[in-house]
């Protein structure tokens, strides 16, 4: 009886040891994707010179790691083992808070104070914005700044303890920093983590899910309405209005509502899901009323305010989306920024260092402005 178990157990290992290559021969299970970005090698080529030097065995490696048979299913068992047994993500960007609540660790790190910038920096944001808007009225073109808000500081009870207690009383941070400078200069900006934090105490809706990182559709839409009235006071006319009688709340995720669940890559991640508050909403005609052309510039928070939009066809057809525009650059001025009538860049209050991802230099590098350092 012992040999049988003994034959069993060697049979076991060398099917599990195997199973990786197996799996790359034959493909027994069906591909398991990943959720994410994951940066893909090349299998190396072979020479003796790659050999000795020991830089074939470094590629090799880094190839293999990436596309052995199984390797998604164990990823996912180990995250599943570490979530279930340990209350921990492995994914090190994300960051489990109080009552299961997911973060990205970028806005934590923000809500705390520990990724400020210098008073003079932040100041010279606010010149070049107020360069930028200038020179787009010179021309006609309507300007409007929009803060976007982060769940880190909208809801920092669910911030860990550890996080929590690392926020230093003397940090003032960028957010902060920077509403002074908008006043000063005069900038026509939206302020969303404002707005956010105002409806929060008397909202029944979440307005960030647990296991999302961007706002959920219903705090999406709220905001999208401000905007649009904002642009109705900018260019004195009136535009198509939005309105809603109900609020659903989905049991099963919409759209982006889960985007950090996902990203745990687990294979039961239903403790990081709770039901999203998505509203009816529906057109109402206004007389007169007109289509503006508008850019937008900024980041993923755009796409839930480009949602309602574009599903009720309230800007122009024209109108466009330049996602972190420091991967673009101006080709055709003016196509691309004299044909407007409002140009609305967006920046998330936890990327505020970096608003407009280089587009606001470039803008004043073609029109030959030169940016504050």
């Amino acid at each position: 009886m012992r040999r049988i178990l003994l034959y069993i157990y060697i049979l076991a290992f060398a099917i599990l040891f195997m199973a990786p290559t197996l799996q790359n021969l034959f493909s027994f299970l069906p591909p398991q994707k990943l959720e994410g970005v994951e940066y893909s090698s090349d299998l190396p080529k072979l020479t003796m010179e790659s050999w000795l030097d020991g830089s074939f065995q470094t590629k090799f490696e880094s190839w293999y790691e990436k596309v052995y048979g199984l390797r998604n299913y164990l990823v996912r068992s180990e995250n599943q083992i570490n979530f279930t047994m340990f209350h921990q993500i492995s994914n090190r960007s994300l960051v489990l808070g109080k009552q299961n609540t997911l973060f990205e660790e970028a806005y934590i790190l923000d809500a705390v104070g520990l990724n400020t910038v210098s008073t003079e920096q932040i100041e010279n944001i606010a010149i070049n914005l107020r360069k930028l808007q200038d020179f787009l009225n010179s021309r006609g073109i309507h300007f409007l700044f929009v803060i976007t808000p982060s769940k880190a500081t909208i809801y920092p009870e669910y911030l860990p303890d550890h996080f929590a207690n690392r926020r230093h009383a003397q940090s003032i941070l960028n957010y902060d920093n920077l509403l002074p400078f908008l006043h000063k200069y005069d900038i026509n900006y939206l302020d969303g983590h404002a707005y956010l934090q105002s409806l929060k105490s008397n909202c029944y809706y979440t307005l960030f899910c647990r296991g999302g990182t961007h706002w959920n559709y219903y705090a999406a839409y709220l905001f999208t309405r401000e905007i649009m009235h904002r642009l109705e006071v900018m260019l004195g006319k009136r535009l198509d209005e939005l309105d809603h009688q109900k609020v659903f709340l989905h049991e099963k995720p919409v759209g982006s509502d889960d985007d950090l669940a996902r990203l745990a890559n687990l294979w039961d991640s239903s403790a990081l899901i709770q039901e999203s508050p998505y509203p009816e909403v529906s057109k109402i005609t206004v007389a007169d009323s007109i289509r503006p052309n508008v850019l937008f510039v900024g980041g993923s928070f755009v796409y839930a305010i480009l949602h309602w939009l574009n599903a009720f066809e309230i800007m122009d057809k024209r109108s466009e989306f330049s996602f972190y525009f420091s991967q673009k650059k101006i080709s055709d001025m003016q196509k691309e920024i004299f044909s407007r009538d409002v140009i609305i860049l967006e920046t998330n209050e936890q990327a505020l260092s970096r608003s407009g991802f280089g587009f606001i230099e470039a803008v004043l590098d073609n029109s030959g402005l030169a940016a504050a350092n």
